[in-house]
């Protein structure tokens, strides 16, 4: 997920921000590209911009992501390493798998 609009001090400061972001997956390995969280994010990037609400609360930074003004998908980090990403379907999350800030 690339963001725009997002101060780079939503990773170390508490608050929140709004901005856009647009998705980009990459898989490692060539089975994955069959995977369907890969299919997820492979839909989400056709679909192009998406509006972001990202919030620290100085333990867990979040990203709620809305297309449309719909919900669709969710990404939190927490200091102690313990992530997830998912999908939003009618205000029900289910996970996909881990996240990680990129370097």
């Amino acid at each position: 997920m690339l963001l725009a609009g997002v101060e780079d001090s939503y990773r170390s400061q508490s608050g929140e921000w709004r901005g856009d972001c647009v998705f980009m997956a990459l898989p490692k390995e060539p089975a994955l590209f069959s995977d369907p969280a890969f299919l997820e994010l492979a839909e989400r990037k056709q679909r192009g911009e998406h509006s972001v609400r990202v919030t620290n609360d100085g333990t867990t930074v979040t990203f709620d992501v809305a297309d449309a003004g719909t919900a669709c998908f969710y990404a939190t980090i927490s200091s102690d390493g313990s992530s997830e990403w998912g999908t939003v379907r009618n205000g029900t999350r289910t996970q996909s798998g881990r996240a990680i800030f990129a370097k």
